[in-house]
């Protein structure tokens, strides 16, 4: 997967940009490879993996002082999720899906180079129940995603290290 973006305005505070935010106009890119893999085992019930590498990078420039710069650059570590689900009926699904991340990020501004291993957990069990349509034939409409739960764990730590 790759993808684009240009001129995106925003307000930031780094550093090297003083104590306060200020209006960035900037634009950056994402490079993403995943591998998803599931595996039925009957009875309605299924597993599977997922594998991602991705990095990203962006550059900004303050609005007022094309100048100052700043340059965001994150690369996933190996990061991955595992799944389960069950589908006891052609109406019912239920599910459980953990995703694991690892990235190190860095910042790049007129003050130096900060950069930390950002960590993230994301545990989901869901209920899903299908509405079937009637007429000629039938059709599924989308999955209502009222019943669906999640809880997410994030631990950043960034600290002023050199680039290496």
């Amino acid at each position: 997967m790759f993808q684009v973006t240009n001129d995106v305005r925003f307000n930031a505070k780094s550093p090297g940009l003083g104590a306060n935010p200020v209006p960035l106009i900037g634009k950056g890119s994402d490079h993403a490879f995943f591998s998803k893999i599931a595996l039925p085992l009957g009875k309605g019930v299924s597993v599977g993996v997922l594998l991602s590498r991705e990095t990203s990078q962006f550059n900004a420039a303050v609005a007022a002082n094309p100048s100052q710069t700043i340059h965001y650059e994150n690369e996933w570590r190996p990061s991955g999720g595992f799944g389960v689900a069950w589908q006891p009926s052609k109406k019912l699904l239920f599910g459980f899906r953990g995703l694991l991340n690892n990235d190190l990020e860095r910042r790049t501004d007129l003050a130096g180079v900060t950069q930390g291993m950002a960590h993230t957990a994301e545990y989901r069990l869901g209920r899903l129940r299908f509405a079937m349509e009637r007429g000629i034939g039938r059709s599924w409409r989308n999955p209502s995603r009222k019943a669906e739960r999640s809880r997410r764990i994030t631990h950043h730590c960034l600290s002023p290290q050199p680039w290496h």
